[in-house]
């Protein structure tokens, strides 16, 4: 795989989407304990039960990647969730890895949202790529195979972690204490991500 160039676009997040299920089976290595045991579930095939070798190796360099980028106190929040949290921080996880995806949430997404206009699918990603292109070249060199499986797997990773619902945008609902952790760990920008309101922003914030 060629060396990306600064600021270009990785998109390696297409070999799964957000990969809930894979990181739950595994969840026992998400650890500082733990964390260098998990190339061994390439060669074991212990925990993911994925026959190709070459699958089971993308898994865990991706689970590798997004722990290390949020540590240990996310993943200890991650034991403590229900299902639909536990997305909501893996999508964390990939919104703080993949700026493709963070620049989408924060140009189409909020723009959407904002004026109402909630319906959202390939289109829109494929718009977006469009206009990233001025910035982000790279985008040019993508085979059509590329930018279709990139659109398709945004939109389902949104489609997940509960953002869109029906092919509408939808806000995320959980308790205060459960959005501070992203306070707490100097994110506030994901609470404006997951399509929540000024006033819930200020007083999750605040209090």
């Amino acid at each position: 795989m060629p060396k990306l160039k600064p600021n270009e676009y990785l998109i390696s997040f297409t070999a799964g989407g957000l990969l809930a299920e894979e990181t739950r089976a595994v969840i026992s290595y998400l650890n500082e304990k733990e964390i260098s045991r998990l190339p061994g579930e390439i060669k074991n095939n212990l925990h993911l039960q994925t026959n190709s070798q070459a699958s089971r190796q993308r898994v865990v360099q991706e689970l590798k990647k997004r722990y290390r980028v949020v540590g240990q106190a996310t993943f200890d929040l991650f034991q403590e969730s229900d299902i639909q949290r536990q997305n909501i921080l893996i999508f964390y996880s990939c919104a703080k890895i993949y700026n493709i995806l963070f620049d989408f949430l924060f140009g189409p997404i909020t723009e959407k949202w904002l004026t109402r206009d909630l319906t959202v699918n390939k289109a829109d990603v494929e718009h977006f790529l469009d206009l990233q292109s001025n910035s982000h070249p790279e985008i040019d060199r993508w085979t059509d195979t590329t930018r279709e499986k990139v659109a398709t797997v945004m939109i389902r990773m949104l489609k997940e972690v509960g953002l869109l619902r029906l092919g509408e945008l939808r806000q995320l609902d959980a308790p205060d204490t459960f959005w501070r952790h992203f306070v707490e760990q100097g994110d506030v920008w994901f609470l404006q991500a997951m399509l929540l309101s000024k006033e819930d922003r200020t007083r999750i914030v605040h209090e």
